[in-house]
């Protein structure tokens, strides 16, 4: 049975960000099936900081989408933006250890590989923007800056979490810096779409 878009549009938001999420799970899924080296992937994964970075950049997404939804609905708190801060902050504390470790040894040979980064995260995030982006704004919410803000930080996260399956080793200073540029740029591009859309 397909789900018409307006049938999408008044559901309760947990159900869209849940409907949305899962598709997301699904192509990524496919993805990670037919390209990642699973192997590499569950080698590193057996240790505690790459499987607790990994889990965090995976919930920060889902709670960051799961929010924008609800800032979705009128009268919903801006409080719903500060739900995937946690999270976001241990994905930070958990690469701080190897961070530190790749800066004293120096961060030549790491521009080419941080830049690699940057690149996966921004061509995963904007198809993933867009497919969320044009549900959130069929609502037309009472502050979409904010709900695009956190729709941005919520694909970029799910990039990055989708990122360890391809990149299954230790993150450099470079990478995390790479991450944190290539967050900044889609929760920045998200956050200015609402003026795009209302000029067109």
């Amino acid at each position: 049975m397909v789900l018409s878009l307006d049938t999408v549009a008044n559901m309760p938001p947990a159900a869209r960000a849940a409907l949305w999420l899962s598709a997301v799970a699904v192509m990524s899924g496919l993805a990670v099936a037919g390209f990642a080296d699973m192997d590499a992937f569950l080698a590193r994964a057996a240790g505690f900081e790459y499987f607790a970075a990994f889990a965090a950049t995976l919930a920060t997404g889902g709670l960051a989408v799961f929010a924008a939804f609800q800032l979705t609905t009128p009268g919903r708190s801006s409080a719903w933006m500060l739900v995937p801060l946690p999270t976001l902050a241990l994905w930070f504390a958990c690469v701080a250890e190897d961070c530190l470790e790749s800066w004293e040894r120096g961060i030549s040979g790491q521009l080419f590989e941080a830049a690699e980064c940057i690149g996966f995260l921004l061509a995963v995030s904007a198809p993933l923007a867009v497919s969320v982006l044009l549900p959130l704004y069929r609502t037309r919410p009472a502050a979409p800056v904010r709900v695009a803000a956190m729709a941005g930080l919520g694909v970029s996260a799910l990039a990055a979490s989708l990122l360890h399956f391809f990149h299954p080793f230790a993150p450099t200073a470079m990478d995390v810096a790479a991450h944190g540029l290539a967050m900044f740029l889609v929760i920045a591009a998200s956050a200015w779409s609402p003026r795009l859309v209302s000029s067109v």
